[in-house]
């Protein structure tokens, strides 16, 4: 049985709980039937519309409109159909596969006249094919991420407490307690890096949901809103990138504390699986970020070391000819390497590496970006915290093979540096 066919189990369950909660909160529904409500779908995964429907129903009791977003090429008829006839008003945009679900739901942001509406429900398809991820000391199995989501605030009872919680002036967004989360420093980083290109003020420390699925102010979405983003301006999705449509998944959450309201957190059933997560705690390369005897570079951490498990970590002081670089499946010295011969002159050879190697890491060296660094280690000296990092096993580097080619030339084979020996 596919992962998005809801079982009858579960519909039989949520026929019985849709009712009861009815009648509990009938109280507040009668309170809250006037809200205006927007809700926008992104459907990238078209099967998993059976399980959303399912949600959908439990705001029937309530007015409400429906946007979905899809992607072109990456769709079934028979569903979009089927959507037609389950809420008859839907509006429909077709995008390229660009920005995720969050590069589509900005765009639609300027298709809305946001003053018609109270709160506004974003919600997407969720991927369920990881079987497994560690977010923010939690592990989420199978499906269980989508169910942390949509249960906080699409949930039999939870749906009316979300849409109640906005009568508190206060509340600006709701979702799953656990899932509104800070982010790891490198995260951090890459989110205000892009923030001050887009002159958009966030908290240092901001929340955002993970999963990006929640229920937030209308009104404030003006302010994400002004920024006159769209589609074309996303990249396409490609996963291993941190994107502008990563960074607005967050800035969108971290407006809401910079316009002086609070994310509010419902809280829900989540499976704690603690011998698991003591297990993941223990070996996760997030805490290398916090360990202040060594800097690491963000991009190099994001695109190489984020997901690795990490059994053990020291600071080793080893010479410069121990440390091995592997090229083309073939472990070479370091005056073997691209950026040791452009040292000597060797220019040809070093663009072709670059050309090579940046194939599947943009952010890799350049030439120019390599005589500035040549340049700033023979004006200001090496900063020993700006730690190489090597394989403790074989010490093959993984990052600083640059910095460590300087070195080479400068002091000789010989010479010591401390290095970050990593050990999977």
């Amino acid at each position: 049985m596919s992962l998005y066919r809801i079982s009858l189990v579960r519909q039989l369950k949520f026929f019985l709980f849709r009712n009861f909660f009815r009648i509990i909160y009938s109280k507040r529904i009668r309170k809250n039937k006037d809200k205006r409500i927007l809700v926008v779908l992104h459907l990238f995964y078209m099967n998993s519309w059976d399980s959303i429907k399912y949600y959908l129903k439990n705001l029937d009791v309530y007015n409400y409109d429906l946007i979905v977003t899809y992607v072109k090429d990456n769709f079934q008829q028979k569903i979009l159909d089927d959507i037609k006839n389950y809420h008859n008003n839907t509006r429909f945009f077709m995008y390229e596969n660009k920005g995720f679900d969050i590069g589509a739901f900005i765009d639609v942001l300027q298709k809305v006249d946001l003053s018609k509406y109270d709160i506004v429900f974003k919600i997407h398809s969720k991927g369920v094919s990881r079987k497994y991820i560690y977010i923010d000391n939690q592990i989420f199995k199978n499906k269980d991420w989508f169910y942390n989501l949509y249960d906080a605030i699409l949930g039999c009872g939870s749906v009316h407490k979300a849409i109640n919680a906005f009568n508190d002036k206060k509340i600006g967004l709701v979702a799953a307690k656990n899932l509104i989360i800070k982010d790891p420093k490198h995260k951090q980083f890459f989110t205000h890096r892009i923030a001050d290109k887009l002159k958009i003020k966030i908290n240092t420390d901001y929340k955002f949901v993970a999963g990006s699925c929640f229920v937030i102010k209308a009104s404030c979405l003006n302010r994400v809103k002004k920024l006159n983003l769209n589609i074309n301006d996303f990249e396409q999705t490609v996963r291993g990138v941190f994107s502008l449509a990563h960074a607005m998944e967050r800035i969108v959450c971290a407006v809401v504390e910079t316009q002086n309201y609070q994310e509010y957190g419902i809280d829900i059933y989540h499976k704690k699986y603690l011998r698991e997560v003591k297990a993941a705690s223990r070996t996760s390369a997030i805490r290398l970020l916090y360990d202040n005897s060594f800097y690491l570079d963000y991009e190099f951490f994001y695109h190489d070391l984020e997901m690795l498990k990490i059994a053990d970590y020291k600071i080793l002081e080893i010479a410069l000819k121990d440390i091995f670089r592997m090229w083309h499946g073939k472990k070479i010295k370091l005056c073997e390497c691209a950026p040791y011969k452009y040292l000597y002159g060797d220019k040809e050879q070093y663009q072709s590496y670059c050309d090579a190697n940046n194939i599947d890491k943009p952010y890799n060296m350049n030439i120019k970006r390599f005589d500035s660094l040549i340049t700033n280690i023979e004006t200001n000296g090496f900063d020993n915290k700006f730690i190489p990092v090597i394989n403790g096993n074989d010490f093959t580097i993984w990052d600083g093979q640059h910095r460590c080619c300087v070195l080479l030339k400068k002091y000789g084979e010989n010479h010591k540096i401390k290095v970050l020996a990593l050990y999977i």
